[in-house]
């Protein structure tokens, strides 16, 4: 019977995953919104599940992105990630770490949060650890 109730509980965990990284639910909320995992190859993905409502005022929100004399463009990838919009949906953004991550993963939810959202308040990530499961005979 507890096999059945952790299999059970498994099952809704990842059908609220689901829900709340689905397009539709984002775009119900009006966030920008993205699902972040670590690949354990010293790189966080980053996949655009909900694009940004408005991406002129997505950019203005970012305080980099505004262009200052002297300074030099962002590169466009990184415009593409601050605008967010519809033609990066299902995309897979990869953020490169140089060393691996600390064993509770806060300081790389982080960097994926600031690496696609830079700050802003309409915009929201998901950040999926995956469980390990054992099999055991």
């Amino acid at each position: 019977m507890r096999n059945l109730a952790k299999e059970l509980g498994i099952i809704l965990a990842c059908i609220g995953f689901i829900m709340a990284a689905s397009p539709a639910f984002a775009q119900q909320t009006g966030m920008t919104r993205w699902v972040c995992w670590y690949n354990n190859d010293m790189t966080v993905r980053c996949v655009l599940q909900a694009a940004a409502a408005d991406s002129d005022a997505a950019e203005r929100a970012v305080k980099i992105a505004q262009p200052v004399p002297g300074a030099k463009p962002l590169p466009p990838n990184v415009r593409e990630i601050i605008r967010a919009e519809a033609e990066l949906l299902d995309a897979e953004v990869s953020i490169p770490m140089f060393n691996h991550p600390d064993e509770g993963g806060e300081l790389m939810e982080q960097l994926a949060n600031f690496s696609v959202c830079f700050g802003k308040a309409d915009c929201d990530v998901t950040f999926w650890r995956p469980v390990e499961v054992a099999m055991l005979d």
